[in-house]
């Protein structure tokens, strides 16, 4: 019997994954500039965590998650995001605030298959935590932006404030007096929020419901002073930073742990599925899990879906191969010895091949440059250097080598 793997997922080949690696490294370089560092947690939690901070109406806790129960009869889930678990970790290892934190690994949704997000997907996420003001918000869409002018991606950031309980009371009064009266022409979805959670038929897909999206009141007329003046100066922080936005007073999010500022990066060329980065601010969701009340902001970055804009455009460095002609292990093994020291990737080739399977071997290894090592050139103290793009070659010294390839 052939076994297959599971729907929605994908087998990371070689090629590729020395392509996410690298764009892996990019990543975590630009955060640790800012101070960030990186947390680990379970793949899987508690189920119970999820439906408190995530929310039990959200299509994400309703159809989305892989829940299992294990032989000792607990509730399991396999995790779908990654703030929650570091919030847990935060409060149940006493790490001290403020701290800066980020966190890479594969989430779990059971969503319908489609380009640029199957079910394991790879996520990096940063979570700024313990500071309240505008400016830590200015921080976190500060290095979305860099991300992204990082790697040329051309995009739009979307913000909008979701205010705090304070704010929504008043708000989900004429919100749902607003979905009641046109009940009978929504999903059958939207119609249940309507008494659980109102703010979920933001998040709503079905094509039904779109145009009353665009007609319903919106929470960024209903702030109370202390979330207006918030998003007030954020906005003034991000002009003073020369990061363009785009005020989406529709915008939400997915997850019920957000509070004030929430924030997208859209790719309009992505389709339907085109945000690669999301996050925004969850005061509330430390405090939740029987933490002391402590602000946090952060985002959460789509690997899948952010490489499938920049995978072209990547080019990883090729490696060296180095082929043998005559048994000269020694002198070929102290030249790649000498390369990997200047952090260069060398292949050397088996000299029980003859010379052309040995360049035949480099070319299916898509190495850029072939050092040929033979008695007559070492005589004269020099190798042979083939570019294996142009098929070019000439002699070299051993110096000349390494200056010329690092």
């Amino acid at each position: 019997m052939r076994y297959h793997r599971v729907k929605g997922t994908k087998d990371l080949l070689p090629e590729e994954a020395s392509t996410w690696r690298w764009f892996e490294t990019e990543i975590r370089q630009i955060l640790e500039l800012y101070g960030y560092q990186e947390i680990r947690t379970p793949v899987f939690e508690n189920t119970e965590l999820f439906i408190r901070s995530i929310g039990e109406t959200t299509d994400i806790v309703e159809k989305e998650m892989y829940t299992f129960k294990d032989k000792g009869g607990r509730s399991l889930t396999l995790r779908p995001e990654g703030t929650a678990p570091v919030m847990r970790a935060l409060i149940e290892n006493n790490l001290k605030t403020p701290i800066r934190l980020y966190y890479y690994g594969g989430m779990y949704r059971r969503e319908r298959p489609q380009k640029g997000r199957l079910r394991e997907f790879f996520q990096i996420g940063i979570e700024y935590v313990g500071n309240p003001s505008p400016f830590a918000d200015r921080e976190v869409i500060e290095i979305g932006h860099r991300i992204v002018t990082h790697f040329k991606i051309d995009c739009q950031l979307l913000i909008n404030s979701i205010g705090c309980p304070d704010c929504r009371r008043p708000y989900y009064s004429r919100l749902n007096t607003f979905l009641e009266k046109h009940r009978d022409d929504l999903c059958p979805d939207c119609r249940r929020r309507i008494i659980k959670n109102p703010m979920r038929f933001f998040d709503c897909k079905e094509e039904r419901c779109q145009p009353f999206k665009r007609e319903a009141p919106k929470i960024i007329e209903h702030l109370c002073s202390a979330c207006s003046e918030h998003y007030h100066k954020l906005k003034g922080y991000l002009e003073k930073s020369a990061i363009p936005y785009t005020e989406h007073p529709g915008l939400a999010r997915g997850l019920d742990y957000y509070t004030r500022t929430v924030f997208e990066f859209v790719v309009p060329e992505l389709g339907g599925q085109n945000t690669i980065i999301g996050g925004g601010r969850y005061d509330l969701l430390i405090e939740l899990f029987g933490g002391n009340p402590t602000p946090a902001v952060g985002f959460a970055l789509g690997i899948d879906r952010t490489l499938l804009l920049i995978k072209k455009r990547i080019e990883p460095p090729r490696p060296i191969f180095i082929a043998q002609i005559g048994g000269l292990y020694q002198e070929a093994r102290s030249l790649q010895l000498e390369l990997h020291g200047k952090g260069k990737t060398v292949i050397l080739g088996d000299p029980e091949m003859s010379l052309k399977k040995q360049l035949r071997q480099a070319d299916r290894l898509n190495c850029g440059w072939a050092i040929m090592i033979g008695s007559e050139e070492l005589k004269k103290g020099k190798y042979i250097l083939r570019d294996m793009v142009s098929g070019e070659q000439r002699e070299y010294t051993g110096k000349e080598i390494i200056a010329r390839l690092t």
